[in-house]
């Protein structure tokens, strides 16, 4: 599959770069449109199509150990905060790890069903709603990993007094990870370089 891959500019290489992807994708739960490829991209496509469909009866029975969310957060944007959810995606991906990304709505509204852990990568500003929902998601049994500070800012920008969900106060107070029960779920604080 690869030896025409190297540098894509073989004739060969965009329909085996495709069936590459394609099966990266798979593995990890993703669709693809076949409408918008290139011929040779779309050839490669449908063979590994077929590929899958052939093989239907033994892959729709495969399911991740744990369902893993990623907390993609447009607000930290906003206030021009950084956030980290596409270099932790990539971690995670490139570790064979499926997930799928959450936005703040799916964290307002406490529309988690399904995951069995969530990652909040360094996302500086929760709302009140949202913090109610992530410790209602721990206590249920799940686990959460907060990566960096999160939290310190409410819903409008405003530095909080505290640090939510149990986070420890300054930086050299965490030997990550630092884990702690809630509930019947746990919480994981870890720092990642920024």
């Amino acid at each position: 599959l690869l030896k025409t891959a190297p540098e894509g500019t073989h004739p060969d290489a965009g329909g085996n770069l495709t069936r590459l992807a394609m099966a990266e994708g798979a593995a990890n739960g993703a669709t693809w449109q076949l409408h918008r490829l290139k011929p040779a991209a779309q050839v490669g496509a449908e063979q590994y199509n077929s590929f899958l469909a052939a093989r239907q009866d033994v892959m729709v029975r495969c399911k991740p150990w744990a369902v893993i969310g990623l907390w993609t957060s447009s607000t930290q944007a906003y206030f021009d905060l950084p956030t980290y959810p596409t270099a932790i995606s990539r971690h995670l991906a490139d570790n064979h790890l499926p997930h799928r990304f959450v936005i703040d709505r799916e964290v307002e509204q406490g529309k988690l069903a399904g995951l069995d852990v969530l990652i909040v990568p360094q996302v500086s500003v929760i709302s009140g709603k949202q913090l109610a929902a992530l410790e209602a998601f721990a206590r249920s049994g799940k686990g959460l990993i907060l990566v960096n500070r999160c939290g310190e800012r409410d819903e409008w920008g405003d530095q909080r007094e505290k640090l939510p969900l149990g986070q420890p106060t300054t930086a050299d107070a965490v030997p990550p990870p630092l884990r702690q029960a809630l509930g019947r779920g746990r919480i994981a604080y870890t720092t990642c370089g920024t």
